[in-house]
């Protein structure tokens, strides 16, 4: 564990960027951490993919860029951290951030991963900072977008009936979220992160989705401990 008083005498330089499974991502200092954002964990649920399990990405060589408006779709609300009128949001909203301590690159520190709350029907990652937490505490911290409302946990004849495997479930949102997870389990060392000590929290929808992932066998081995 490194000290407070360490974190403030570090003068830890790091440029380089970071290639993960999903692309290559840049750094960017805040408040004493690093961050990065918009990472997509998934390929876009768009087209044929709405109302389908998350697919894996695997896309190495993608120069991943900051992304604005990724909120998922759901009406606006300031309460929510989603400005603006009316259903705002996009479909292609599968991104997550990383918030790390200046010395990841020599430090191997717990993670923890952060379900946002808005009784699955709004919110969004961006809403949270958690770069005192990460810096004070020494963790690595993981913020995620997962599909809302409709889009995150609608059942129809129409669509299960002609599907199979996951695709025929209608929590598409809690399949998100096992997907980020092992999107973690995958890349989250290079970010400073133990893949073997991840701890999932959340509150109000978030805490919802925590007892979800207790309960469901798709997620054993993903993480370890959870609030």
């Amino acid at each position: 564990m490194v000290s407070k008083k360490d974190f403030k005498l570090k003068t830890f330089n790091f440029k380089n960027p970071i290639h993960t499974s999903s692309g290559i991502v840049q750094a960017e200092l805040h408040r004493g951490v690093y961050i990065w954002e918009d990472i997509p964990y998934a390929k876009p649920r768009v087209g044929d993919l709405r109302w389908r399990a998350p697919r894996s990405l695997f896309t190495p060589d993608h120069q991943i860029t900051n992304k604005e408006n990724n909120a998922c779709v759901q009406e606006a609300s300031e309460y929510a951290g989603v400005s603006g009128s009316g259903i705002v949001g996009s479909e292609d909203c599968l991104y997550l951030d990383i918030t790390s301590p200046i010395d990841f690159k020599e430090v191997s520190y717990p993670v923890m991963f952060w379900i946002h709350g808005g009784a699955n029907t709004s919110g969004l990652k961006d809403y949270y900072d958690f770069s005192n937490f990460a810096a004070t505490k020494g963790l690595v911290i993981v913020t995620l977008n997962y599909r809302l409302g409709a889009l995150g946990w609608f059942s129809h004849p129409a669509i299960q009936e002609t599907q199979s495997g996951l695709d025929k479930a209608s929590n598409f949102g809690t399949l998100d979220i096992i997907e980020a997870l092992k999107w973690v389990k995958n890349n989250i060392e290079k970010f400073g992160g133990d893949p073997s000590n991840v701890t999932i929290f959340g509150e109000s929808a978030g805490g919802h989705n925590v007892l979800a992932l207790l309960a469901s066998p798709l997620s054993e081995n993903l993480f370890q401990k959870a609030i």
